[in-house]
């Protein structure tokens, strides 16, 4: 549990970025809250190795069930990206 309880649990969230960096830290804050996350990044094996580092700060947690791999962002590009990870 985090020090500030954000009501999280069961809510998703996406990170873009998120295999690094302060963008890994916050998906790991989020996860620590209970939120489940999608990461996404172009690198897929720094994307997979966080992914990973995730699952194992949290035994037992299913909460980074996702990393998508993505090389450019474009604006249409987000809605399936959102679509797939209700």
């Amino acid at each position: 549990m985090s020090v500030l309880d954000l009501e999280l649990t069961g809510k998703r969230a996406v990170v873009t970025g998120g295999n690094r960096g302060i963008r890994l830290a916050a998906a790991r804050a989020l996860m620590a809250d209970g939120c489940e996350v999608a990461l996404v990044a172009r690198d897929k094996e720094a994307l997979d190795a966080a992914r990973e580092s995730l699952l194992a700060a949290a035994p037992g947690r299913t909460g980074a069930r996702r990393g998508l791999r993505r090389d450019r962002p474009r604006p249409r590009a987000s809605v399936p990206l959102i679509d797939s990870f209700r």
